[in-house]
């Protein structure tokens, strides 16, 4: 039986045409599961790096690597610039240069602090290795919202949320190995649910796939991570792994609905990134691909600038002379290096109220506990205009009250990048959609309809299953 599967930054979910009908696969708490899986092993302390002359070897090797690719960009831009230029027709010159993209300019400071962060972070992936052993094929490994809750309650081993965002950024090759392990248990974790669900065999599957994975390698951060989730699923029992864009898979779900045959623009907008997708569909004819954008930015993002808008104030952010830093590190739950920075900060010399709760926001798994309550009250405020967290595992009668107003403003960053894409769409296709159908959990927040009535006037607005439509797809996709 082929298996359609949506493994997402957030969350996963799998589904499958059983006798002629679409039957999404059960986890233990619904039809999908956080993208997070816990490790009971015991752990070394990781807040005693130190850049040692070799770890000051790999730095540079970064650092040279990451000019040499800058270098190869640049030179592959201004040549398809050049061959744009001598274009005689100014419409199609104009198109042209349009879609070439100049590979950012960074600063020698800016390229030394990621590489180092590079480093730091493939050797905190080693110590973890030599503590653990076989990490990957641990047994006792639990996944979703049980992961998180084991790892609240145990306060020790290791929570590792959204690995999807790891794949596409350089590793070496031993940490490689690790990721590629963690991505395997939690492909099995879905080939066996779907088996005891299912009464039979699974040995294939339908993938679902960003356009562009987040990367720092740009085409061979994507390669890489269709690697490692290949050799995952292979490794656990699927014979066969095909790959989708996940635009495309909504569209698949949504071309079933469709009686007549129309243009539609697919919105996905993911945890890790929103992905574009220009399609032909309906009237019982084939479905054609027009065109297919993708840009690194999702709800985590937004995530992250709401919590530090609304929830690192009552730490005292913009309130004391502790950098803002330190509740960047806070707020980047899904950011390993990030995450052990801020456990090395030191407040106990900080005046009540703020330094105690800073204190105990760096007793392990809080940062994680107050990331889940940051999702929960964007969630809410989709459908409200005001939410008021509960935050009493930090302190007692402590809330949170936040706005729709300050969630919108979170959403600026990402809003800009959308718009910016939109635009370009608009100018590649040269027509609007009939329809623009909306999908992906963050599709829920107002201002995308918003966004998208500004862009597409003319066109009809689809909203989709949010959390669903992209797996429907990868369903259909795998009965064909």
């Amino acid at each position: 039986m082929k298996l359609g599967i949506d493994f997402g930054t957030s969350y996963s979910s799998a589904a499958v045409f059983n006798d002629g009908k679409l039957e999404v696969i059960n986890f233990n708490r619904g039809s999908q599961f956080r993208t997070a899986a816990y490790f009971p092993e015991k752990i070394p302390s990781l807040t005693d790096y130190e850049l040692t002359p070799q770890l000051k070897k790999m730095v540079q090797d970064h650092l040279r690597q990451s000019k040499a690719e800058h270098a190869r960009n640049l030179k592959r831009a201004q040549a398809l610039r050049q061959q744009a230029m001598a274009e005689k027709n100014a419409k199609r010159r104009d198109e042209q240069l349009s879609m070439i993209s100049m590979p950012a300019e960074r600063s020698e400071e800016e390229l030394i602090r990621e590489a180092e962060r590079v480093v730091r972070q493939q050797w905190i992936d080693e110590q973890v290795r030599r503590a653990q052993g076989e990490t990957g094929k641990s047994k006792d490994a639990l996944f979703g919202d049980e992961a998180i809750d084991a790892f609240l309650s145990e306060g020790t081993g290791r929570l590792v949320q959204s690995p999807k965002s790891m794949l596409g950024f350089q590793m070496a090759n031993h940490v490689r190995t690790t990721v590629t392990d963690i991505v395997a248990n939690v492909f099995d974790h879905i080939r066996r649910n779907a088996i005891t669900q299912l009464k039979g065999p699974v040995t294939r599957a339908v993938v679902g796939r960003p356009v562009v994975f987040r990367s720092s390698m740009g085409e061979r951060g994507t390669a890489q991570a269709l690697d490692i989730i290949r050799r995952a699923a292979v490794s656990v029992g699927f014979d066969e792994v095909h790959f989708l864009e996940e635009p495309i898979a909504a569209a698949m779900a949504y071309h079933r609905e469709c009686r007549d045959r129309m243009s539609v623009l697919i919105f996905d907008i993911g945890g890790g990134t929103t992905d574009f997708a220009f399609v032909e569909l309906g009237a019982n004819k084939r479905p054609r691909v027009l065109g297919s954008w993708g840009i690194p930015v999702g709800g985590s993002d937004v995530d992250r600038e709401f919590s530090l808008a609304a929830f690192m104030p009552l730490f005292g952010k913009n309130q004391t002379n502790v950098p803002n830093k330190h509740y960047f590190d806070a707020a980047a739950v899904t950011d390993v290096v990030r995450q052990v920075d801020f456990l090395k900060h030191n407040y106990k010399q900080l005046d009540p109220p703020y330094g105690p709760r800073l204190r105990a926001l760096q007793v392990p798994g809080k940062t994680s506990q107050l990331g889940l309550t940051v999702e929960h009250s964007k969630i809410h405020l989709s459908e409200h205009d005001t939410a008021e967290a509960r935050i009493d595992y930090i302190e007692e009668n402590l809330v949170a009250t936040s706005t729709r107003e300050v969630l919108l403003a979170c959403s600026d960053r990402i809003r800009i990048n959308m718009e910016r894409k939109m635009e370009e769409i608009n100018q590649s296709m040269g027509k609007a959609p009939d329809v623009v159908f909306l999908t992906g959990g963050m599709s829920r927040s107002p201002f995308i309809g918003e966004m998208v009535r500004r862009h597409f006037p003319a066109s009809r607005i689809v909203k989709g299953n949010a959390s669903f439509g992209v797996v429907n797809g990868l369903a259909c996709a795998a009965n064909v």
